[in-house]
């Protein structure tokens, strides 16, 4: 018999007590410490000091439209400066990061 794959049920069931808890500032962060470590592991940027260059560097890398990658990042930041995420913006935050990833090269 094939080895099972747990991660994936390992992933979701760390993700619905998450969700149970509704810590979604705690879920974004973590969404976005792991989108920047991709960023960081499959483009070598810099994801320290977020600007138009790093925009543009990124889009050219990745083949995301520019704006699209702005508005990504603009939701980054956003929710780096607030202490509360609702549901909205958590999966706004989601599916911006998700858009990247299909879109991308």
């Amino acid at each position: 018999k094939p080895n099972e794959n747990t991660t994936v049920t390992f992933t979701e069931t760390i993700g619905r007590l998450y969700l149970q808890k509704k810590d979604n500032k705690n879920i974004a962060d973590k969404m976005i410490t792991y989108f920047n470590e991709h960023i960081r592991n499959t483009y070598f940027l810099n994801t320290n000091h977020i600007n138009d260059d790093f925009v543009a560097m990124l889009s050219r890398k990745s083949g995301v439209e520019k704006d699209k990658v702005d508005t990504l990042y603009r939701s980054i930041v956003a929710t780096h400066g607030t202490d509360m995420v609702n549901d909205y913006q958590l999966l706004s935050l989601h599916e911006q990061i998700q858009n990247f990833y299909k879109n991308r090269n």
